[in-house]
């Protein structure tokens, strides 16, 4: 029987697609394409966010992994043993040590008290991948003396995003690379070239300025001291990593750069609340709008029912018509939202990302979610055809044909 009914449900549901209403059709599929697409947007678009902010804290503040000094202390003792220990280890593509050094910065009648970085060139490019973020001039080399690169925060560009701003807080004004700025350390003044700026679009790291060993030396009349930080960069699993890493027994505390993140969680969890909002409203929306064709279709042919019911058309066979109906616009409206959405809507928003504070946030394409999105939506479409259908079938036979 039931498989009888099915027959008759399906035959009844074509023959209400080819001859039915197409304007009514093309509307609720359209409405249906926007809603799905808009169901993926959102998710997909903090997904490109997040992956913007974790590419940008490995980038230029972590690497994939961070050595910090144990409780209680200020620097990494015996940092050059580790380092060489931690270099051998099968996966590790670099290492570099770093040193905060606390400098003052003046350029024409600007002062700025900051931290440099001390580093060594060639080891923090095997890390860090600042060069990505340079919006004039170069990175500092294993010849670099005298010579300095600024965050765009410290130059005060105008020519970057918030560049205005920046001028006005506490920066240098508008330095260009090839000017000189006088770096204070330790209490002597050196004058240094800037050679590099970048524009990371990280307040933290765009308020940074870098110097090489080799400067800090020639300049200051103290030693250069431990370490204060130790980068390392992997191609492996970064726990695995870190577990052997714990396992040379050196006294220091390790942190991945997913524990360092950690601090912008509440950022991307308010996203991602905000984004559940979203799919609740559109999920609402299609509920509604499927609720109404479905209803506005079973008003018009009311009285056709009536017949079909009193010449013997079972109630299930109609059920099962106007809910495969629905299922066919649902399902056409998700395979022409995904095409739309993966050929049109994703290579346009490349083109023309959103701008965040972080930095502009690309649509991902998650297939996995995109199915169920859909399997949610086809969920969502029975539902809303079934009870509008339930309804009108529970009206009497001679009711319906009299309308």
């Amino acid at each position: 029987m039931f498989r009888k009914n099915t027959r008759t449900g399906t035959f009844l549901a074509v023959k209400s697609v080819i001859r039915g209403n197409k304007v009514l059709l093309l509307m609720s599929v359209t409405i249906l394409v926007l809603i799905y697409i808009s169901f993926l947007f959102m998710p997909n678009l903090i997904d490109g966010l997040v992956d913007t902010i974790n590419t940008k804290i490995q980038d230029t503040i972590t690497g994939q992994i961070t050595i910090f000094p144990p409780t209680g202390k200020r620097v990494i003792e015996n940092s050059e043993q580790i380092s060489n220990d931690i270099g051998e280890l099968e996966g590790v593509e670099g290492v570099t040590e770093t040193r905060n050094v606390a400098t003052r910065l003046s350029y024409k009648d600007k002062t700025l008290n900051t931290n440099t970085f001390v580093i060594d060139p060639v080891n923090y490019q095997n890390v860090f991948e600042l060069d990505k973020y340079l919006i004039e001039g170069r990175l500092l080399d294993s010849d670099s003396t005298e010579e300095i690169v600024l965050g765009a925060e410290i130059a005060g560009r105008k020519d970057s995003p918030e560049g205005e701003l920046r001028e006005k807080r506490n920066s240098l004004g508008e330095v260009f690379v090839g000017d000189n700025v006088i770096v204070n350390i330790n209490g002597i003044d050196k004058e240094f070239e800037v050679i590099g700026i970048f524009d990371a679009e990280f307040p933290e790291v765009d308020s940074n300025s870098y110097i090489s060993a080799n400067s800090y030396i020639s300049v200051s009349p103290q030693p250069i001291g431990q370490p204060t930080t130790i980068n390392i960069a992997t191609n492996e699993n970064v726990d695995k990593i870190i577990s052997e890493i714990e396992s040379l027994e050196y006294e220091f505390e390790i942190l991945s750069w997913k524990d360092i993140g950690g601090v912008l969680e509440s950022t991307t969890e308010s996203f991602e609340i905000l984004a559940l909002i979203l799919q609740v409203i559109s999920l609402i929306i299609g509920a509604i709008t499927i609720f109404i064709v479905t209803y506005v279709d079973l008003t018009n042919k009311r009285r056709h029912i009536g017949i079909q019911r009193a010449i013997g058309i079972t109630n299930t066979s109609i059920f099962i018509g106007f809910v495969l109906r629905s299922l066919f616009s649902s399902i056409l409206a998700i395979g022409l939202g995904a095409i739309l959405y993966i050929f049109v809507v994703v290579p346009v928003e490349h083109t023309y990302p959103l701008e965040f504070p972080f930095g502009p946030a690309y649509l991902q394409i998650d297939r996995q979610y995109m199915i169920a999105s859909g399997i949610i939506l086809l969920i969502v479409t029975i539902v809303s055809s079934a009870v509008p259908t339930i309804q009108t079938l529970k009206i009497k036979i001679l009711d319906s044909i009299w309308g």
